[in-house]
């Protein structure tokens, strides 16, 4: 029993350490690979079992599996930052970034978080037909507006004096951005949204059955997550392009349509800073349509632009939860 028991806990040990080769491993040598960022917070369920399993029956083995567990918390940081203290330093831009799901589901609700919060800068993914109504709505604290396609779309309080498009073959438009001047500076904004991963949310919503359920529904979803992945990694070469080239500091923003620990999440975040794990203090589920945790939305910047506080709203008014930052700006 024990001896079978440690042999399942060390596949799953390697299982939760899989995704820190999602750093070199890229999707068109190994598409399958990232899915090992997908079940992450799975696999860490499981490994706490273990661990609390093994107490009762090895207090040794116990504490070795739980000395083996302790570097995994540099992988669960990009999906729960716990341990980060709650800032109070005072921040000079604020930024809220939102897929909208094209306003489906509650436009007028959408329209008042945006007037409670008063966000310096909108980022809005999916915005379809219903962005003119918003963004007339949005006109006066936010005056300055650059969308393509009602796609993607930048809202500023400041000028955008110069903007453009990012758009991977024939797939639908990569990202906008745009530099906004400000009083002492000037800043890159770039609002992307990656190819979608196609999720059947109700077929994956239906309740599963028995073990055949469970097998048909993870290669489906492995099979989504894998064929993204390899779009993925062409757009974002596209959108670090611009961010390498960029003459001014950086924001960036949006719904990469992949996971924390993923190949995407690695590669796009190259030379920037993660704002949830700088200063974010809550789990980092951004998707609500699923019983899964997926943190699929992301705001990073670059070093000299410092975020002081990250949250993510708990509002019902699209398949994605709106993430609300705030930066201090270099003086």
């Amino acid at each position: 029993m024990k001896k079978f028991l440690n042999i399942i806990h060390i596949i799953v040990l390697l299982c939760a350490y899989a995704p820190l080769l999602n750093q070199w491993i890229t999707p068109k040598v190994s598409p399958y690979w990232t899915s090992f960022a997908l079940a992450f917070p799975i696999v860490i369920g499981i490994n706490l079992f273990l661990i609390l399993l093994w107490a009762l029956l090895s207090v040794k083995r116990s504490l070795i599996f739980t000395f083996l567990s302790i570097p995994l918390m540099i992988l669960i940081k990009p999906w729960f930052p716990f341990w980060n203290n709650p800032s109070e330093q005072s921040a000079d831009l604020s930024l809220m970034t939102y897929n909208v799901r094209y306003f489906y589901d509650d436009l007028e609700g959408i329209y008042n978080l945006f007037h409670a919060h008063q966000p310096d800068i909108v980022f809005l993914q999916e915005m379809g037909g219903g962005s003119d109504e918003l963004m007339k709505r949005l006109g006066e604290p936010n005056p300055y507006f650059f969308e393509n396609y009602n796609s993607l779309g930048i809202a500023s309080i400041y000028p955008i004096v110069e903007s453009s498009q990012i758009r991977y073959d024939n797939f639908p438009l990569t990202a906008v951005y745009g530099d906004i001047a400000m009083p002492h500076d000037t800043i890159r904004l770039i609002n992307f949204y990656l190819e979608s991963l196609h999720l059947d949310q109700e077929e994956l919503k239906k309740p599963t059955i028995n073990s055949t359920d469970v097998s048909e529904k993870s290669k489906m979803l492995i099979t989504k997550v894998a064929h993204a992945a390899k779009v993925h990694q062409s757009q974002i070469n596209l959108i670090q392009d611009i961010v390498r080239k960029s003459p001014h500091p950086v924001i960036l923003g949006g719904d990469l349509n992949a996971v924390p620990t993923s190949f995407e999440y690695y590669k796009i975040k190259e030379g920037l800073i993660d704002a949830f794990t700088e200063v974010g203090t809550q789990p980092g589920n951004t998707f609500r349509s699923l019983k899964i945790p997926l943190k699929l939305d992301y705001v990073f910047s670059s070093e000299e632009i410092k975020p002081v506080s990250y949250d993510i709203l708990k509002v019902n008014y699209s398949d994605h939860y709106p993430t609300f930052v705030r930066f201090q700006l270099p003086e």
